[in-house]
């Protein structure tokens, strides 16, 4: 497994852009490889969807079972459960960030891995991590896993990308 830094869509850390900074919203499996392409060529680095144990990695925290800790999600750490009712700009919750500093890897948008749903016979159903604006806070736990096939979209739907640094390119 390659280790790397886990961005958003955009390629950038919080900060970074004069626009907003938002997960990519409605993509299928296609768009998402062909995103990942194009900025990969863009930037000469190796950059793909993170696996689901690359993306768990970065959104668990050393005590806790969500990106930030233990505390229970409330309104300064997420967008769930309907509070905004939309997804929001990437890093509007700095208190819910994840222990490498990562924005909103609980709730926003469910983030697509790079994996296959193993407990279906479905080929096309792919792992979706993070939870959502619309869904109950368990579902933000760093180990939940959610699934769908990668043909959906919706705008609770999004990707993160994932980085490779040279040194450890595949």
């Amino acid at each position: 497994m390659a280790e790397g830094i886990l961005r958003d869509s955009s390629g950038l850390e919080r900060g970074q852009s004069k626009l907003e900074l938002r997960e990519a919203l409605l993509p299928d499996r296609v768009a998402q490889k062909a995103y990942c392409r194009w900025l990969s060529e863009q930037r000469g680095e190796e950059i793909r969807l993170p696996s689901g144990k690359e993306w768990e990695k970065a959104a668990t925290a050393p005590k806790g079972k969500y990106p930030w800790g233990s505390a229970e999600p409330d309104a300064e750490r997420a967008n769930f459960s309907h509070n905004v009712s939309a997804p929001t700009p990437v890093g509007v919750y700095p208190a819910g960030d994840g222990p490498y500093r990562h924005c909103d890897l609980g709730g926003n948008v469910w983030e697509w891995s790079a994996d296959r749903y193993e407990d279906v016979e479905d080929r096309d159903v792919r792992v979706l991590r993070g939870g959502s604006w619309d869904l109950s806070a368990d579902l933000l736990r760093a180990a939940y896993r959610g699934r769908y096939s990668a043909s959906d979209r919706s705008s609770l739907f999004g990707f993160r990308v994932l980085v490779v640094p040279a040194s450890l390119g595949s």
